[in-house]
This record gives structure tokens, sequence and C-alpha cells, in this order.
């Protein structure tokens, strides 16, 4: 039941998938896949994907920022 790779990715996200919202619930089981996820892109890619998130949000911010002084000073 391994040999087929597609058979083998299901069986272990059925079988961690079902364990983890049993155990703490959808919410709480979606929320480690994320911390889960972000530790491997950190791991293996020495890259930090939450600090490009926060970058955005200061960029996007300072950018409405301008746009609202702009539109106040007409």
């Amino acid at each position: 039941w391994l040999n087929d790779p597609s058979a083998g990715a299901g069986w272990f996200g059925e079988s961690l998938g079902a364990a983890l919202v049993s155990l703490i619930g959808v919410v709480g089981a979606t929320i480690v896949t994320g911390i889960g996820l972000v530790g491997l892109s950190i791991g293996t890619l020495a890259w930090n994907p939450l600090i490009s998130v926060y970058r955005g949000m200061l960029a996007s911010g300072e950018m409405a920022g301008r746009t609202a002084k702009a539109v106040a000073d007409r």
C-alpha cells in the first residue's frame, strides 16, 4: 500500500490529520499545521515567511498613511 506515492501520502495525512483533529480540534490542528510549515521553511530554507508577511504589512500601512495624508491635504 506504500508502493504508490499518492496512497502513502493519503495514508499519512489521514492518520496524522485525524489524530490532530480529535486531540485539539479543527482550529488547533490548523494552527499546529501552520506552525509546522513555518518551522519547516525556517529549517530547510533559512527563510521565515512570518517576517515577509510583517514587512509587507508595514509597507502597505505606510502606503495607506501616505495616501490618507495626500487626500487630507487636498
